[in-house]
């Protein structure tokens, strides 16, 4: 029985052909998820048609080739992220069902979210490990370029390292701060995700409240131009 999909943050998805003229994941155009074309991820059937069985098939295939191929796991996780609901979600993420944990799992919806745009050139200069990723992918994108460019983050780059950039350049930001959004709202639906369970009604209803106002705030909000940021670090 293949998943269902979703109205709001999880809806209708589109069928895009990469250049290899395999067939790429679609996913809604609000998603947070971003791919390059050069990374963009392959399967086999239309989305709405994939099993849970499909979907682990997929996701050991990529699996199976190596860190080379995170660019291509990381939009596959982070598309059926956004794709499923909260309980298909962690169906998926059964015990034994997956080469690797649901914790695993966000940090590869963070990579999407935040290294989507990375083309498998650049990511070549960027180490592998997903706990390094996680965190240079809270970096805007045109300060990570340029220090991919100036060779400051590179393949040897360590974790404390990469969260030393990471530290300076919130601090840089301070005067004309403009935080990661995608990456932001991602981490809290995590949060919902790993707890609603042990949400008590009077939580729920709180909850319901208050993100259903914010929801409105968004809405209404008219289009404005982003603050230009210090891309700097010391």
């Amino acid at each position: 029985m293949g998943f269902t999909r979703h109205n709001g943050r999880r809806s209708e998805t589109n069928a895009s052909t990469s250049r290899t003229g395999a067939f790429a994941l679609g996913y809604p155009d609000d998603s947070g998820c971003e791919t390059s074309g050069d990374s963009a991820p392959a399967v086999s059937q239309k989305p709405g048609e994939l099993s849970v069985s499909d979907w682990i098939g997929e996701i050991r295939k990529v699996w199976e080739n190596g860190a080379a191929n995170t660019p291509e796991l990381a939009g596959i996780v982070c598309r059926l992220r956004e794709l499923l609901s909260s309980a298909e979600w962690k169906e998926l993420w059964q015990p034994g069902r997956m080469p690797f944990r649901i914790r695993k799992a966000y940090a590869l919806v963070a990579i999407g979210n935040g290294l989507g745009w990375v083309d498998l050139q650049s990511f070549a200069r960027l180490p592998r490990g997903w706990s390094i990723l996680q965190h240079l992918a809270k970096l805007e994108r045109r300060l990570l370029e340029r220090l991919i460019e100036e060779e400051v983050v590179h393949t040897e780059l360590t974790l404390a390292r990469a969260r030393e950039l990471v530290a300076q350049s919130t601090g840089n930001r301070r005067a004309a701060r403009r935080p990661n959004v995608n990456w932001r709202v991602q981490t809290f639906a995590n949060f919902v995700d790993s707890t609603l369970d042990d949400w008590t009604t009077q939580e729920r209803t709180a909850a319901a409240r208050i993100l259903g106002s914010l929801v409105q705030r968004i809405r209404s909000k008219p289009e404005s131009t982003p603050t230009t940021l210090n891309p700097s670090i010391p």
